[in-house]
């Protein structure tokens, strides 16, 4: 079984080295991987390069932002199963992939992910039924985007990829299974944080009724930026 790792970057020159060493140390003999560089102007490419003999597709040209860049991945890739582990990110051990595939015999593989730094750095138990995942610890049959369509890319949306798996889970027609395995070290600053991303992820739970309307509100309300933002707005009144 083949599976693609796809790896998006733009101007990560800080990171991407990391990125592309953890993706090359995996032991999993059947591995094609895919970089896509959006353009990058400060050096970047340059040391994506310098692991070119053992990438089997790069490309680089300028793009709409992360997602479209993620579409243009999952276009390229040939393998059977996906996982996009981008700039900033790594694979918890070199043994990460050989592991998940050796269980892959559900639609979608997920598990664990650790938090680099922050307050809840360390071990996060991952449960797609809670919206507790991201998309570094997510093995996916490509396959599925013929069926579901690629990741909704459009200015300001950055929760395309939640929004992606919460539509397979909600259809009831595709298996997911849990790994009881760390795959990823994520960094908790990434494109994904912030009260936007909060704010669509809710959005999603209530538009796909995986929460009540009041559940998504409580949420929303008592997020501390939402109190902060509500702050300062009084004070323009």
């Amino acid at each position: 079984m083949k599976v693609t790792v796809i790896t998006v970057c733009r101007n990560c020159a800080a990171t991407i080295e990391a990125t592309v060493r953890s993706v090359l140390a995996q032991d999993y003999p059947n591995l094609e991987y895919v970089v896509v560089d959006g353009a990058s102007t400060d050096g970047t490419l340059d040391i994506v390069r310098k692991h070119a003999a053992r990438i089997s597709t790069l490309v680089s040209e300028p793009d709409r932002g992360v997602y479209d860049a993620m579409n243009k991945g999952m276009r390229l890739a040939k393998g059977e199963y996906l996982l996009f582990m981008n700039a900033g990110d790594v694979f918890a051990a070199s043994d990460v992939l050989s592991k998940a595939a050796a269980a892959a015999s559900a639609d979608v593989l997920y598990g664990d992910f650790e938090y680099t730094a922050g307050p809840r750095r360390g071990r996060v138990r991952a449960d797609v039924d809670r919206g507790v995942f991201n998309h570094q610890c997510v093995l996916y049959r490509k396959s599925l985007h013929a069926t579901f369509g690629e990741y909704l890319d459009v200015p300001g949306l950055t929760a395309a990829d939640y929004l992606f798996f919460m539509r397979l889970r909600a259809s009831g027609r595709v298996s997911f299974r849990k790994l009881d395995l760390v795959i990823s070290k994520v960094d908790p600053n990434g494109v994904s944080a912030g009260l936007q991303t909060f704010l669509q992820v809710n959005l999603t739970d209530g538009l796909l009724q995986r929460r009540g309307r009041y559940a998504v509100a409580w949420r929303i309300s008592i997020h501390p930026i939402y109190h902060f933002l509500r702050r300062l707005l009084r004070g323009f009144r």
